[in-house]
């Protein structure tokens, strides 16, 4: 924040959350284990998750709240005008979706309450079976879809019927890796409104093309 003068907003560190942080202390290996042998164990760790999550994510709300009330998180390029962050559970591919509604979605949704605007980072092919259980949380306002590095990205008409479904729940899409001439296809198939697309522009010249083409859906 001093280096920053006020010239640039100053983005909120990856403080990761929920299963994850379990996960990562206790080894994801184990962890499953405890799924089944501890219930109630993982339970009381991600009640505890949680609250150390919010105590240090309003410690540094404090230093680097901006001028609107809000902050960014620049890993993920958002902005919001209150609490505003990135939340995720890879740990998700590992569990089924009985499990993720069980231990995950309560942790979560309290998350998302919490704070004034969440996005979820939906992490490979291999979660996408937790998007219904995502789609129920009435406080989460995005969810950002990442596929692996090994299949088609986000621009891909492959996506477009996940992108419908996220937005005819009421949320909010952040569509990643788009090449510039997926931009238009994408939105004719649904949609500007709820869209957040991050466009793999090669040049200035490039990206303002991409924008004047978006033009007409204003």
């Amino acid at each position: 924040m001093k280096a920053s003068g006020g010239r640039y907003l100053v983005g909120m560190p990856d403080l990761v959350e929920n299963m994850d942080i379990l996960a990562a202390l206790r080894d994801s290996q184990k962890l499953m284990f405890d799924l089944i042998e501890h219930p109630g164990w993982v339970h009381e760790c991600l009640a505890a998750i949680n609250q150390a999550y919010f105590a240090v994510f309003e410690r540094f709300f404090e230093i680097i709240r901006d001028p609107w009330g809000g902050n960014a998180f620049s890993a993920f390029c958002i902005w919001g005008p209150g609490k505003t962050a990135k939340v995720q559970c890879d740990a998700a591919a590992l569990i089924s979706p009985r499990m993720f509604r069980q231990f995950v979605v309560p942790p979560l949704a309290e998350q998302c309450a919490w704070l004034d605007y969440s996005m979820f980072h939906l992490d490979g092919t291999q979660a996408i079976p937790q998007l219904d259980a995502l789609l129920e949380i009435e406080a989460l306002d995005a969810i950002e879809w990442t596929p692996q590095v090994s299949i088609a990205q986000g621009g891909d008409p492959m996506w477009h019927g996940m992108y419908r479904k996220i937005l005819d729940a009421g949320k909010s899409v952040q569509a990643i890796g788009v090449e510039p001439d997926e931009v238009i296809p994408l939105l004719d198939a649904v949609g500007p409104n709820g869209m957040f697309i991050m466009v793999n522009a090669r040049s200035e010249a490039e990206a303002y093309a991409v924008v004047e083409a978006c033009e007409a859906y204003r």
